[in-house]
């Protein structure tokens, strides 16, 4: 009969080995061991792995107004009517109506898996961040807190935010060299002193590069961006690569340049040039390929914003059941929804069957202008004149698809009746995945 020690020694390996199957610490780069709890809640991050894309939503709190930093590509609207772009939300929410709107958003989508403050100013900067964390945390702490920074206050903040339930941050890094990255700032705001040229640029790079360090020592689960700047940063990217990897950093994401304010000269990079840069990178550290340079109150899955169907009424719904549909599409001809509405000048219009989901081209039809790049923009109210014509075009159309599409014109057509939705899919795929949100 064993004795009481042996007895105790095999009990105590039991232990052990049950908690090595329930607990599980897989490693994903060499030295960092990450949160098993929190890694599996990250599967659900669409902006972290491809694979939750169509499946998981993320809704976006514009709660954070102030910035510190002046980007030479940026400029933060509170209500564009061009474009869906980072930093553009149609008003500014308070941390209580963000609280409600993130408790209306997951009471109607159960596909909700990330709560994220993404601005359209600088997140850490506003206190209005931090207040809104805690309010989210306390009634929602299942869900992935997500923030996203320019990195200059994220190491003095990086306590707090853990404190308010933050574990997954996106950081903005454009360049490492002080000799880039004042080509890309104009300014920083730096502990109410003001910053620029080579200063500004060395201080923001030792302080992005300080934060996300920290961050990972913190089991925190870290996102680079780097935006593609031709003839700018895009030599300079591998070795942000290589950076990002050195300090372990989860993924990389490289996003073109949207042409605007200082750099609106500058001609983006094409899908080409950016697959290459990608394809150089991955060789260094994980890639997301998926981004959709979301806005400041984007709201569901990726590329598929739901934020106008929340006024979706039950009527409508049995209307979609039982009716032939005509659903416009903003597309090159490509056969991908792959077009802004505001850079269309036709729209291909298609029929489908609801209940067997076949779906057919109908025909293609031609507005008198873009609405972003028509001749009448320059004419008083000549943009909204082009609006009302292509409402009166698809009129008779119950859904609109496009790649993205402002908050004003989308309410627009919402009001006449049009369902606007953005979408980076097949066509056919993409008007199936609309209807059958009818089906029952």
């Amino acid at each position: 009969m064993a004795n009481l020690a042996t007895v105790r020694n095999i009990l105590a390996d039991k232990k052990e080995n049950k908690h090595k199957r329930e607990c599980p610490k897989p490693k994903l780069c060499e030295g960092q061991i990450w949160d098993p709890v929190h890694l599996r809640k990250v599967q659900e991050h669409p902006c972290y792995n491809p694979k939750a894309v169509h499946a998981f939503g993320r809704i976006h709190l514009p709660v954070a107004p102030k910035c510190n930093i002046q980007c030479n590509y940026c400029i933060r609207d509170f209500d564009c009517v061009h474009e869906s772009r980072p930093g553009v939300t149609s008003r500014i929410i308070s941390p209580q109506e963000a609280l409600a709107r993130v408790s209306e958003c997951v009471a109607s989508f159960s596909n909700i898996k990330v709560v994220g403050i993404a601005g359209p100013g600088e997140p850490i900067y506003n206190e209005e961040t931090f207040e809104t964390f805690r309010l989210i945390n306390n009634d929602f702490p299942y869900l992935n807190h997500c923030v996203s920074s320019n990195g200059l206050l994220l190491e003095e903040k990086l306590d707090e935010l853990e404190q308010v339930g933050v574990r997954n941050i996106t950081v903005t890094l454009n360049a490492l060299q002080p000799q880039i990255v004042e080509k890309i700032y104009s300014f920083i705001i730096y502990h109410g002193k003001r910053y620029r040229g080579r200063e500004g640029a060395e201080l923001l790079v030792q302080n992005q590069l300080a934060g996300i360090k920290e961050a990972v020592k913190k089991g925190m689960f870290v996102k680079v961006n780097t935006v593609l700047i031709p003839g700018i940063n895009d030599q300079h990217i591998l070795d942000i690569a290589k950076k990002a990897r050195e300090f372990r950093v989860y993924i990389h994401n490289i996003m073109p340049l949207i042409p605007q304010h200082l750099l609106a000269h500058v001609t983006p990079p094409t899908p080409e040039e950016r697959k290459r840069i990608q394809d150089e990178c991955a060789k260094i550290i994980p890639q997301m390929r998926h981004c959709r340079q979301c806005r400041a109150d984007a709201m569901g899955k990726l590329g598929e914003d739901i934020t106008s169907s929340l006024s979706y009424k039950d009527a409508d719904l049995q209307e979609v059941k039982t009716k032939k549909v005509r659903v416009a599409v903003a597309t090159t001809g490509s056969g991908v929804v792959d077009l802004h509405f505001g850079h269309a000048f036709e729209f291909f219009v298609y029929e489908v069957y609801p209940e067997s989901l076949a779906v057919q081209f109908f025909e293609k039809r031609t507005v008198k202008g873009a609405y972003c790049k028509g001749p009448e923009c320059d004419v008083p109210n000549g943009q909204e004149a082009l609006l009302k014509d292509i409402i009166y075009l698809l009129k008779d159309c119950k859904f609109l698809l496009t790649s993205r599409i402002g908050v004003i014109p989308a309410k627009r057509l919402q009001e006449a009746g049009i369902v606007a939705m953005m979408s980076v899919d097949t066509i056919e795929d993409a008007i199936r995945r609309v209807i059958s949100i009818g089906k029952p």
